[in-house]
């Protein structure tokens, strides 16, 4: 591939890819273009699964990190008997396993999400445990 076939994210050019993804998906479209590139609309989630992994966990693990802070020991506003926060609730005890295990989903998409919650977590331990 020449150099041109390259795009590099950065966390503003990932915001406007998934932005376009989401654009393209709500009008069916098959394709899109992003920095005079095509995408194929069908694959372009799997771009967006690892630019959230790579390009934009920082700001994901703040903002995760500051829901928890703020309202990570709730009670669910519609669910008795659960956290609003399951997965900070139980890390905290130890009894955290995942998403997949507390919903029976397995999917990537929340196997990332335990992988940047993680990285909170221990963020939130050194704030507060140390």
């Amino acid at each position: 591939m020449a150099k041109s076939d390259y795009i590099n994210f950065t966390p503003e050019l990932a915001e406007e890819f998934k932005k376009k993804y989401k654009k393209a998906l709500a009008e069916k479209e098959e394709s899109f273009m992003f920095k005079g590139k095509e995408v194929v609309t069908d694959y372009a989630k799997y771009v967006i699964e690892y630019l959230e992994i790579r390009v934009l966990p920082e700001n994901k693990i703040t903002a995760i990190l500051q829901e928890w802070e703020a309202t990570g020991n709730d009670p669910h506003p519609t669910i008795a008997d659960i956290p609003k926060h399951p997965e900070f609730t139980y890390r905290k005890s130890g009894d955290w396993k995942g998403w997949g295990d507390f919903t029976g989903n397995h999917s990537e998409s929340n196997k990332t999400r335990d992988l940047l919650e993680d990285q909170a977590f221990v963020l939130w331990k050194q704030k507060h445990l140390n």
